[in-house]
């Protein structure tokens, strides 16, 4: 099963999957994104890895990169060297994996896009984040045949993390009501 959740941009698409996650008892692996703030402004994103817990700086406002979105210099180092191999140790021992987000940022390296297709293709569950944006391999990764897209929308986004959750419990192995 792949469950991937889709909405605009500030839908609350991470926080539903935290909230998914926050629900189930399983062995977790793969990456989750959030904003880094100083002084309660966002000045980029940070990544932490589910089995271990280490984060790393994504992108940042003023980080040399020759990839920018929005004002934020991407760490691609940090993608091939960080989230990558997060990726592949939850494809080889996690319960569920989770990829938070496929995206823009994500793109602009070829090991994510392949390990994403190798985590889609294993048999572990996969509780993602897209982008709502239209480019070819968020696309491709829209219309596989063994994904299920679910929008957010901040009108659903309480009540689908409580049903999510139960969806995943269903075919995770040891389930806990």
């Amino acid at each position: 099963m792949n469950l991937i959740l889709t909405g605009a941009r500030g839908s609350g698409k991470s926080t539903t999957l935290g909230q998914v996650v926050a629900q189930l008892d399983c062995k977790l692996g793969g990456f989750y994104t959030y904003p880094l703030r100083e002084e309660r402004k966002k000045v980029g994103y940070q990544v932490m890895a589910l089995d271990t817990k280490a984060t790393m700086t994504l992108a940042r406002i003023g980080l040399d990169s020759a990839f920018i979105l929005g004002g934020h210099g991407v760490d691609l180092t940090t993608i091939d060297e960080f989230i990558v191999p997060a990726l592949r140790r939850a494809s080889a021992s996690a319960e569920l994996i989770v990829i938070d987000e496929i995206g823009r940022m994500q793109c602009f390296a070829a090991d994510f896009l392949a390990v994403v297709i190798e985590c889609l293709d294993s048999p572990t569950p996969v509780l993602a984040t897209i982008s709502h944006r239209r480019l070819p391999f968020l696309d491709a990764v829209r219309d596989r045949d063994d994904v299920e897209l679910v929008e957010v929308i901040p009108q659903n986004r309480v009540a689908l993390a409580t049903s999510l959750a139960a969806m995943l419990r269903a075919v995770l192995p040891n389930p806990v009501p």
